[in-house]
């Protein structure tokens, strides 16, 4: 009998824990295609509106796609609207939404017989979209391409260049009152390769925000992250500071600005032998970075770390990686600024989960997570409440 009570008890304990942990809603699957989904990405408007964009190679090569959702992804997503039709492969889009609710898509498109850099904007809510706006003439070709939105709704554009046997950060940006791209700003002269660049602008200044870059390189031997900053609207740049120091590899940076604005990084490592997912903070007052903390321990690699906020400047971190034996998504997040760190959420269950990207939006504060799942990948969403985590 007292056995019987015992597991009976661990049952009740087990079903009460599972039912009062249930942070996240049902995955909704956005794709159904019979080729490569990969690259998705997404973003929140004024309204809650969550826009996503992703590539996909179904029709013979990769084209770049959009859909929405309304009610923070709880209304009725729209249909699947194509945004490109050329040549050659459109791939690796980013977006981001001004205060405007102006939807900014970038992508890499090498119908010009290399990558160059392409854009689309709309201005009523994705329901239409400008012509195509090349904004790269290069002779080595341009990757890697992130942007984000300022308070006065430039957009701004990190990007890597080749040249000649190594690659290059540069930087250009985007005037929303003339629809024009700026020249192209060289940020870093290396031996090796700049890649990877993560750029954002936090809330500070007095022309839209201070504008930071991110990115890794590997003219040291191995890959290390780097930092440069502009405080005049891309004018000029501080010189480049190290944030790592290894004996590995740092890799894949993602930032995003607190309320307070400290800027809250999370990366990948793999000096332990595996990667692991690492944070870091940059102190906006003295503009020192603090705060290292390592976030996973997992006998396989972690990946693709994202980071976001929500109303009460917690910081979420989700990232992939195979503990249970199948890539599958994780959840961590900070009450107290990034000191101390929660147990681990699993999100996602035998999936092949990769690649999440996350935004934390909404009077209701959910965070909101695209990533790629299956054999056959295809692009999923889901959302978490923020009402009951943990």
């Amino acid at each position: 009998m007292k056995h019987r009570i015992f597991v009976m008890g661990i049952f009740i304990f087990l079903t009460v824990g599972w039912t009062f942990g249930q942070t996240w809603d049902h995955m909704k699957r956005l794709t159904y295609t019979s080729g490569i989904t990969r690259a998705v990405k997404v973003a929140t408007d004024s309204v809650n509106t969550v826009h996503v964009v992703w590539s996909d190679d179904t029709s013979g090569n990769f084209e770049i796609y959009y859909k929405n959702c309304d009610n923070g992804g709880t209304g009725t997503w729209s249909a699947l609207k194509r945004l490109t039709w050329n040549s050659g492969q459109s791939d690796f889009p980013d977006i981001a939404i001004g205060p405007n609710d102006y939807i900014h898509v970038v992508w890499i498109d090498n119908t010009p017989g290399n990558d160059e850099i392409y854009h689309k904007f709309s201005t009523d809510g994705g329901t239409t979209w400008s012509s195509i706006i090349r904004t790269t003439w290069t002779s080595g070709g341009s990757q890697d391409v992130n942007i984000a939105a300022s308070s006065n709704n430039w957009i701004r554009m990190a990007y890597l260049e080749y040249k000649g046997l190594d690659t290059e950060i540069h930087y250009k940006e985007y005037n929303p009152g003339t629809k024009t791209w700026s020249a192209p700003v060289r940020l870093t002269y290396t031996s090796g390769y700049a890649t990877n660049p993560w750029i954002g602008v936090d809330g500070l200044g007095t022309i839209g925000g201070n504008i930071h870059i991110v990115w890794e390189d590997n003219s040291v031997g191995n890959k290390e992250l780097y930092h440069k900053i502009s405080t005049d609207n891309g004018d000029t740049w501080s010189a480049v500071q190290r944030l790592t120091y290894t004996s590995g590899d740092s890799q894949k940076p993602c930032f995003v600005f607190t309320s307070n604005n400290w800027l809250r990084l999370v990366y990948y490592d793999n000096t332990t032998g595996d990667h692991e997912i690492y944070y870091k903070e940059r102190n906006p007052g003295s503009g020192a970075w603090e705060g290292l903390r390592r976030l996973t321990w997992t006998p396989d690699a972690s990946l693709g770390p994202t980071v976001a906020f929500d109303a009460d400047d917690d910081i979420h971190v989700i990232y992939s990686t195979k503990t249970s034996g199948i890539y599958d998504l994780y959840h961590k997040k900070s009450t107290d600024g990034g000191n101390a760190w929660s147990a681990v959420t699993r999100i996602t269950w035998w999936n092949f989960a990769n690649w999440p990207r996350i935004v934390v939006s909404g009077v209701d504060d959910h965070i909101h997570l695209v990533y790629i799942a299956g054999t056959n990948p295809e692009s999923y969403f889901k959302r978490g409440n923020q009402t009951i985590i943990y």
